[in-house]
């Protein structure tokens, strides 16, 4: 009986901790990040594209979200690359309750907006993030502010 329970109770635990719901970037899976703004002159996005094997910035200087998001095909330095997985190392797993969503009111007052792009190798989720941090949840202002930091110093 007693070996049974253990047995039991080994098995919930592998089964529990290898969930779908963690973020992993693992053969086919990618993060887009990066900020947009549809009302300005010029080059008005910049979005990056990290996966488990490189970094690549996007080759559009307009976005809509539900259009097609293109990228370039050189991939951006090994540096540039460890400051983008930063941007995936700290996603706020409270994301995963808020699947497909916006938060704020993104481009209301014509300013920029974060977007998010995760794909699970099955599943795609996206998410669009007011840069006004008094508008959103607790969990989600430190990583807006690391978002636009991120991507500041990726345009360099």
């Amino acid at each position: 009986m007693m070996k049974n329970i253990t047995i039991l109770l080994f098995a919930s635990l592998i089964l529990f901790s290898c969930t779908k719901d963690e973020f992993k970037l693992e053969e086919n899976d990618y993060l887009i990040f990066g900020i947009y703004n549809g009302f300005c002159m010029g080059n008005c996005t910049s979005l990056f594209k990290i996966d488990n094997l490189q970094l690549l910035e996007d080759n559009m200087s307009t976005f809509v979200p539900g259009e097609e998001l293109l990228f370039k095909e050189d991939p951006l330095s090994d540096s540039k690359y460890e400051l983008a997985y930063t941007a995936f190392e700290e996603i706020p797993q409270e994301l995963k309750n808020h699947m497909d969503k916006s938060f704020g009111c993104p481009g209301c007052v014509d300013q920029d907006i974060i977007y998010l792009q995760y794909f699970d190798g099955a599943d795609t989720y996206e998410w669009q993030v007011d840069t006004d941090t008094d508008a959103l949840p607790e969990f989600l202002v430190p990583y807006t502010k690391k978002i636009v930091e991120i991507v500041d110093q990726l345009k360099d």
